[in-house]
């Protein structure tokens, strides 16, 4: 059985840095902050955290229900899942390709965004097992890591790496 209030902790938790990296606002009568306090707000996600990313003004969460696109700048969010072309919807690692591409894994395959549409790259040789993503800059290539070895993605073509060790 889950318990939301764990995986509410869990997602404050990982958002802690982020935060604490935030400008302080503006505070004083003018702006109607209490002196010497910064604004924090929090972000909630029901399911339980696999992955997180920022990009950008989006803050990615991958969940076991799909994919939480939180609009930074708007304060609003959207789940994405196999509909909106994901090819799972259980996410399991996030990596960011420079600009706005951003590389997701799921335990079904794996999925490139850019230019705010989906690609879907298939038969990855780690299987649905992959544990951690790394993006090239020009986010044209990635590095899948998991219990399986390591793997990488470059045009349409894998590559394996350290079959049957786990990365």
């Amino acid at each position: 059985m889950r318990c939301p209030v764990v995986h509410r902790s869990i997602l404050t938790l990982l958002l802690l840095p982020l935060v604490a990296a935030c400008p302080r606002t503006a505070t004083g009568p003018e702006s109607g902050g209490a002196p010497g306090r910064a604004a924090v707000e929090t972000y909630t996600e029901s399911g339980a955290v696999q992955a997180i990313l920022v990009a950008g003004e989006t803050l990615w969460v991958g969940t076991g229900q799909g994919l939480v696109a939180w609009d930074l700048k708007a304060g609003r969010s959207r789940t994405l899942t196999i509909d909106d072309g994901l090819p799972g919807n259980d996410i399991v690692a996030l990596a960011s390709g420079g600009g706005d591409t951003v590389w997701v894994a799921s335990t079904a395959g794996i999925a490139r965004r850019l230019g705010g549409s989906w690609s879907q790259y298939g038969d990855c040789p780690l299987g649905g097992r992959i544990t951690a993503m790394a993006s090239t800059p020009d986010g044209q290539s990635v590095w899948a890591g998991g219990v399986q070895g390591l793997a990488r993605l470059s045009g349409e073509k894998w590559t394996t790496l350290f079959k049957g060790a786990e990365v």
